[in-house]
């Protein structure tokens, strides 16, 4: 029998096309809302749409943001339309500025109930920031949630996005 010898070339190719034996797993599930989307529901308050032709950051075009005001409450959420039940990481993706909330709150609502979290505004934003692993049934009432309960700055409401865990 003659032995074939293989390049590391083929070799990459092999494994990058999951052939050679080793079946390759499915990529994680992964859901992006954005404030411009129909998921999402201005629940209560004057919410603004900042537009950011001028690179201030957002994830797409613009967001949405309020002053901190506690009464009345200014909430928006973002429905999460999941299809399949399991365990999801939830990221949260906001225009950081010095004129932000260093306490917005935001909720996350899965199968087990509500968690808060507070999030430095001024901080940590123009990229996803992750809040938690959060259990999610499929076809469930689940969301996140930004509300304008704190002190002082503007509150921001951009994009959540959920990955699943593997």
């Amino acid at each position: 029998m003659k032995a074939i010898r293989l390049g590391l070339p083929v070799l990459l190719l092999v494994a990058a096309l999951g052939l050679g034996g080793c079946p390759r797993p499915p990529a994680p599930l992964e859901l992006i809302v954005d404030n411009q989307d129909a998921a999402v529901t201005i629940v209560a308050g004057d919410w603004e749409l900042a537009d950011t032709t001028d690179g201030n950051g957002s994830y797409g075009p613009d967001f949405l943001y309020h002053f901190a005001q506690r009464d009345p409450l200014g909430i928006v959420r973002y429905t999460l339309n999941i299809t399949q039940a399991g365990q999801y990481t939830v990221y949260i993706w906001w225009s950081a500025g010095d004129n932000r909330t260093m306490d917005q709150p935001v909720i996350v609502h899965d199968a087990n109930g509500d968690t808060t979290y507070h999030v430095d505004l001024q901080q940590n934003g123009n990229q996803w920031y992750r809040l938690g692993v959060h259990e999610f049934a499929a076809d469930a009432a689940g969301y996140v949630e930004f509300n304008t309960d704190t002190d002082d700055g503007y509150c921001n409401a951009d994009a959540v996005r959920l990955v699943e865990v593997q």
